[in-house]
């Protein structure tokens, strides 16, 4: 049978009423050293109980059955709570667990759940059910619904017997929001996400900085902004062409086929010593590794040698090209260095145009078959190169007229050229001695004068000269 101590308090209901247990440290009456457990109520069916110690307040359980620390009312901070802690000292407002153990386990704090609706429900919980949060709220001048942050755990699989697969997702509330968005997660299998569901072990959707300093001057911001280590080949190790480091790549969601990748890392070439080199790659559309999908197009040794695999070496602006500046200057005796800059190159075909001098201006010339021509030049920097082959070459004119064809496709300076010729069947009255590019012309001479066409048979003329431009 159960023994009960009954106070009770005095009134009607609609005045204050209570009952309480007083317990004094020194002297009757006297704040000091007090102790009491207070019940009672307002004007009301419903009660509280609160603690007080040294004639305050400190503790109360509400009608609601929330248990209140430095404060006489529940606040919502989002919805209700059943423990809330409040105060306006300086003192922090947190609590703090401490395990004093001689062994290697700590204090916890434990949030679970349960898809049970009694207590004591061990019903399985399900893929996406949320296990627990951590909101970071604050006022906004209204009330501490709005939540600035949040951290939550939930689960990320199928769970079993002892079997809880989870995740955590990191919140955070943009500018003019009040409710947060996941910005980063950590998946069941231990990839990290930010700004998307995680495939690798990191993975990023957005625009990513990774800078040395908290300034983007190149004085001050100078040295290392990313490293990565990694042991691609083992001591003693002969693994020719393996390439391990860091690796941007470009991909269509297979991880052979259709990818470009930029790469740094440690390259082994015939069991050489490894050396750090960079790569520059891309794939062709294969599957596997095995079919070779990655062709490499650009090489940068340790040794400096730099190799394009397939492909051309493009100057994008005229003007520019490859600057050997760094070689070592003339030596020769009056030489003066001029430019160390290759600018130019190029190689195509030309139509040269054949000349013959009628006693009072320069004609075309005319033939008693068209001539099968090929022309050809290249061009070095300032330096061209001109071949000519002309076959079934007859023509009818005078041997008066002279022999000059136009045409070249640069224009020569100051008569800096000169050339050698063949010619089969007369092809001139005289044979030639001196060849002189002027302009877009090549004019013959028999010493100092005219060399003249003959009107011979049919023939050929080759010709191969260089000038300046």
């Amino acid at each position: 049978m159960y023994k009960f101590l009954s106070i009770n308090g005095g009134g009607d209901a609609s005045q204050s009423r209570g009952a309480g247990i007083t317990f004094y440290g020194n002297e009757v009456g006297s704040n000091e050293g007090r102790l009491w457990i207070g019940a009672g109520n307002s004007g009301s069916a419903n009660g509280f109980i609160n603690f007080n110690t040294a004639g305050l307040e400190r503790v109360r359980i509400d009608s609601s059955g929330s248990l209140l620390l430095g404060t006489t009312s529940s606040k919502d901070v989002g919805f209700t709570h059943k423990l809330q802690l409040e105060g306006t000292s300086t003192a922090p407002h947190s609590f703090s667990i401490i395990a004093n153990r001689a062994d290697a386990h700590a204090a916890h704090i434990d949030i679970a759940k349960s898809r049970g609706a009694s207590v004591g429900s061990n019903t399985v919980v399900q893929d996406d059910d949320y296990l627990g949060h951590i909101v970071f709220r604050g006022a906004d001048g209204t009330d501490l619904a709005s939540s600035g942050a949040q951290i939550s755990a939930a689960v990320d699989g199928t769970p079993g017997s002892n079997n809880m697969p989870g995740r955590l997702e990191f919140k955070t509330t943009a500018d003019g929001a009040a409710s947060p968005t996941e910005r980063m997660r950590i998946d069941s299998s231990g990839n990290v996400g930010i700004g998307c569901s995680p495939a690798n072990v990191l993975h990023s959707v957005g625009t990513t900085r990774i800078n040395q300093s908290s300034t983007l001057g190149h004085t001050t911001n100078a040295g290392t902004m990313l490293e990565v280590r990694g042991n691609a080949i083992g001591d003693g190790v002969v693994d020719f062409d393996y390439f391990k480091g860091f690796k941007i790549a470009l991909n269509d969601q297979t991880e052979w086929g259709g990818q470009a990748q930029f790469a740094v890392g440690r390259w082994e070439d015939s069991g050489n010593s490894a050396r750090s080199s960079l790569m520059i790659s891309l794939g062709h559309g294969q599957s596997s590794s095995a079919t070779d999908a990655d062709t490499d197009v650009l090489l940068l040794k340790s040794n400096g040698s730099v190799t394009i695999s397939d492909g051309d070496l493009v100057i994008g602006t005229a003007g520019h090209g490859i600057d050997f500046s760094a070689q070592t200057a003339s030596s020769a005796t009056g030489a003066t260095t001029g430019s160390e800059v290759l600018a130019h190159y190029e190689e195509g075909s030309w139509t040269p145009v054949f000349y013959t001098y009628n006693g009072s201006a320069w004609v075309t010339g005319s033939f008693t078959t068209n001539p099968t021509i090929d022309a050809r030049y290249t061009r070095i920097g300032r330096y061209v190169l001109v071949t000519v082959r002309a076959t079934s070459f007859q023509t009818n004119n005078s041997g008066v007229a002279y022999a000059m064809f136009a045409g070249l496709p640069f224009t020569a300076v100051n008569y800096q050229g000169s050339g050698s010729l063949s010619y089969t069947n007369a092809a001139f009255t005289s044979e030639p001695t001196a060849i002189q590019i002027s302009g877009t012309q090549v004019e013959f001479y028999v010493g100092p004068n005219w060399a003249a066409w003959s009107n011979g048979s049919s023939g050929h003329i080759g010709l191969s000269a260089s000038y300046m431009i």
